[in-house]
């Protein structure tokens, strides 16, 4: 590729879905990402691997405020920490973007509203294919188109404390999830939630948002890439 007119450093959600965006510009693109393509291995749907011995985590020392080390949980990979997260994807609220007072203190809120990202939340539900049930949740804020795929269906002992649950005058709703049930459970019959996604079973950055950008002849990977600085003139 001739030099570059967009420079996106990480492949993960926000990288990813920005690249996938672009593409369709024609804008020459270059994502520049730290890790590799995660490959499948027999620890996939290791329980003890992945959370007990962090086979997948990096050795890297992270430091807090006092100078003490602590696990940021960062990965590097094509697809970065998406490919392990649980595929939940829930909207903010309308309240979220407003000021927000805690104990120690009152944030100064968000300069946009939710009104403001409402097309793009529906844009990138279509995009990611979550699977939910609009208006469920009495807590979800308006939108604008519903999900593109009905939701995960209960499993007996969910859907039994659902019934009770709204028999005492509760309202239970689903997760919103991007997940290819099928796909995933086609490779082991595990949660997904923590677990690496080398099947495509996952909405996950790299399946998705990687994969419709590269499908562009102006957009190029890089892997094993790290950016040490940015320079820029005036």
């Amino acid at each position: 590729m001739t030099q570059p007119e967009v420079v996106i450093i990480g492949s993960g959600r926000g990288g990813g879905t920005l690249a996938a965006a672009l593409a369709p510009t024609g804008r020459r693109i270059v994502i520049l990402e730290r890790g590799e393509r995660l490959k499948p291995s027999p620890h996939d749907r290791d329980a003890e691997a992945i959370f007990g011995r962090s086979r997948f985590r990096p050795d890297e020392p992270w430091l807090d405020g006092q100078g003490q080390p602590f696990d940021a949980g960062n990965y590097y990979m094509v697809g970065g920490n998406s490919k392990f997260y649980g595929a939940a994807l829930i909207r903010y609220r309308e309240s979220d973007f407003a000021p927000v007072t805690h104990r120690d203190g009152t944030t100064p809120g968000w300069p946009i509203s939710y009104g403001a990202l409402e097309p793009d939340y529906s844009a990138a539900e279509q995009i990611y294919g979550v699977r939910g049930a609009a208006g469920e949740d009495p807590t979800e804020p308006a939108r604008s188109a519903p999900y593109p795929h009905d939701p995960v269906p209960d499993e007996p002992d969910i859907a039994d404390l659902r019934q009770r649950l709204a028999r005492v005058g509760l309202t239970p709703s689903g997760l919103p999830l991007g997940v290819d049930l099928e796909r995933w459970l086609a490779a082991g019959r595990t949660p997904w939630d923590g677990h690496p996604d080398t099947c495509g079973g996952k909405m996950d950055a790299e399946t998705v948002a990687i994969a419709a950008a590269l499908r562009h002849p102006n957009v190029e990977l890089m892997t094993g890439c790290r950016v040490r600085a940015i320079l820029s003139n005036a």
